[in-house]
């Protein structure tokens, strides 16, 4: 029984603490939210000051996903064209409501919006896109750039698989191991042009087996050949051709 009273006094306790707590939390935020509307209201003001020297636009890139924005001197010296001056990236709170760096941006955005039109401002950001591609014809786009992975005529990388293991006959004195001890593979390494051609192919593979490495070539050459004969399609850039990088590994598990 004294257990129990023990037990019981130690539930109150922590309720106690637990709502304290809830009770503090939510006065600070409130105090926070207070501070934060004032420190708006003054942050719109200054706006409307500074707006009479001329329009601002801030391009407000969301939270959590911080994209990096490519095309910024492209946009920069479209928006000075219309006679508008780059206020700069501002990366907007997933909480919003306690962010009081959003204001001064969103407010100059929306006298901005208001002048121009927001289907105006949408164009020249979708027009530095299109100049950015242009000026970086060259430049080769990583995987986490483009708008998607390599597509081609073959469905999926799995596919790709099926192709390299179709009709190849097992090189002879190439030593067999079962999963998991198996770690062998041959993996390709190239460029995808604008006009779909792949380029500046770079074959590795590993072996676990150093027996098995008198058929590097025999490997290399079929991935080579499979990756040359395939009808790719370029990668995008925001819906633009552009020069990006891909890679496949064939893991050598079927052997």
């Amino acid at each position: 029984m004294k257990a129990f009273y023990m037990l019981l006094i130690s539930c109150l306790f922590q309720n106690l603490f637990f709502a304290q707590t809830d009770s503090l939390r939510d006065k600070n935020q409130e105090i926070y939210k207070n501070t934060t509307d004032e420190r708006c209201k003054a942050d719109i003001l200054k706006v409307r000051q500074d707006a009479k020297n001329g329009n601002v636009y801030f391009l407000v890139l969301p939270a959590p996903q911080l994209e990096e924005f490519l095309p910024e001197n492209e946009l920069k010296n479209l928006l000075a064209a219309n006679d508008i001056k780059w206020g700069g990236l501002q990366f907007a709170s997933d909480i919003s409501a306690f962010n009081p760096n959003d204001c001064y941006a969103s407010e100059h955005n929306k006298l901005t919006e208001e002048k121009f039109g927001e289907k105006a401002i949408g164009n020249l950001i979708a027009k530095s896109y299109e100049l950015f591609v242009k000026n970086n014809f060259r430049r080769v786009f990583e995987m986490s750039e483009v708008d998607a992975k390599p597509r081609t005529n073959i469905e999926n990388e799995k596919n790709i698989e099926n192709l390299f293991w179709a009709n190849l006959e097992e090189p002879t004195g190439y030593t067999i191991r079962k999963p998991p001890e198996h770690l062998s593979y041959v993996e390709v390494d190239f460029l995808i042009d604008q006009r779909g051609k792949a380029t500046d192919l770079k074959i590795n593979s590993k072996f676990q087996n150093p027996k098995n490495k008198k058929h590097t070539k025999f490997f290399q050459k079929k991935l080579k050949k499979l990756v040359n004969g395939t009808r790719w399609e370029p990668n995008t850039y925001k819906g633009f051709a552009v020069k990006s990088r891909a890679n496949f590994r064939i893991n050598l598990i079927l052997l």
